[in-house]
């Protein structure tokens, strides 16, 4: 991640050279260190990715970008597409996952049978989208629940030493200068 932040707006003017400005959603997240994806030496400070992240959203927002169509009513009904019931990563060999963070076979959620069917690990499945943010007293008393929906289902099941917090929560400010930006481009 801090190999590529300073490029990674680059993804907008690609989209719009494409002609594909405002008819698909960029979605920008920290890169969190996990087995599949090792990088703690590598990533960002959360701080950091939060910033540089809203520093994009900004550019594009101001760029005429509608950059967070989610945030209209400040409420998302899901933190990541993890949290969608029928967001799927399906790795090479058919086994199915929820985070592209984590492809080992205790994180596989399913598999795709030889017709293409999908077969899913009841347990495991639900595991991912069985959240309910108001069970923990610190998603409960805090005032980003809305937006958050209790965050990162996969440092909360799988990272418990890492904050599951929403990644912008200490940015608020900036994350409202693009909020405005966003707001006019949806007009």
């Amino acid at each position: 991640w801090e190999k590529n932040i300073s490029s990674a707006g680059q993804i907008y003017d690609i989209l719009d050279e494409q002609g594909l400005k405002n008819k698909v959603n960029v979605l920008l997240k920290p890169v969190v260190s996990s087995e599949a994806n090792p990088c703690q030496e590598s990533c960002l400070a959360l701080a950091s990715a939060s910033e540089a992240i809203l520093d994009i959203y900004l550019s594009a927002a101001r760029n005429g970008w509608v950059v967070l169509p989610y945030a209209d009513n400040l409420q998302a009904h899901e933190f990541c597409i993890v949290d969608s019931v029928g967001q799927y990563i399906i790795g090479p060999d058919g086994s199915v996952y929820k985070c592209g963070e984590l492809f080992t076979p205790t994180e596989s959620v399913g598999r795709l049978s030889e017709n293409g069917e999908l077969v899913l690990k009841e347990t495991a499945w639900k595991r991912w989208i069985d959240k309910t943010p108001t069970d923990s007293p610190e998603c409960r008393d805090c005032q980003f629940l809305p937006i958050c929906m209790g965050g990162c289902s996969m440092k909360r099941l799988w990272k418990p030493n890492l904050s599951p917090c929403w990644e912008l929560k200490d940015a608020v400010p900036k994350f409202l200068q693009v909020l405005l930006a966003n707001a006019r481009n949806m007009q």
